[in-house]
Order: C-alpha cells, then sequence, then structure tokens
C-alpha cells in the first residue's frame, strides 16, 4: 500500500525488498494522491495497481496467487454500482481527507 506518505518511509522498501528476495509476489497498490504513473521505482517496474479505479483487478490478482497455493473457490465480484462498493469508494474519499500543505519530505534522521 503506497502513497505520498508511506512510499518514503524506509520500512516499506525494507519489506519489499525481503518479499523479492524470498520469491514472494509483490502488487504495489496506490492511494490517496499516489497514481500508477507517479509510483517510484521499483514499484512503478512492477504490475502495479491503483486501489480506486483498480479494486477488482487486486481481488483478482489476489485470488489468483492464493489459489496456487491451495483451493479457494472462485471470488464473486460485485458489481461497480453494488451498494458495497459505493460505501467501500465513499470510505476512501472520507480516508484520504484534505491534503497537507507543502512537499512531502522524507523524515530526518
Amino acid at each position: 500500500m503506497l502513497n505520498e506518505r508511506s512510499e518514503i518511509r524506509p520500512w516499506i522498501s525494507f519489506e519489499a525488498g525481503w518479499a523479492w528476495g524470498t520469491g514472494k509476489k509483490i502488487i504495489p497498490v496506490c492511494f490517496d494522491g499516489l497514481t500508477k504513473g507517479t509510483m517510484p521505482r521499483p514499484y512503478s517496474e512492477l504490475q502495479g495497481l491503483d486501489l480506486r479505479t483498480d479494486y477488482t483487478d487486486l481481488l483478482k490478482d489476489c485470488y489468483h496467487y492464493l489459489d496456487n497455493l491451495g483451493s479457494f473457490a472462485s471470488p464473486v465480484l460485485p458489481a461497480p454500482n453494488d451498494p458495497r462498493v459505493l460505501q467501500l469508494k465513499t470510505a476512501l474519499d472520507d480516508a484520504e481527507g484534505p491534503r497537507p500543505a507543502g512537499p512531502i519530505r522524507a523524515p530526518s534522521s
């Protein structure tokens, strides 16, 4: 999960590096102002998803990679106008809240 604040945090790179090094599948998901087009490298070189527009692809990808570990029932995805989807979109809008003023900088050490 990447946004403008989390993508500069060292632990994101640490955890992604560990996953990459152990052969785990990494699906970068951006939200809160960060887009697939503005994700930094190396995330931008992976098949990233935007939580706001690609949520069904995220569910399908999770199903695909989890199904390789065992037997799961095929997911039934809600339609874009399903009340649960609309509720999720509203919650995402509320969670983003106001944008901080000025540029976002990495924390000083």
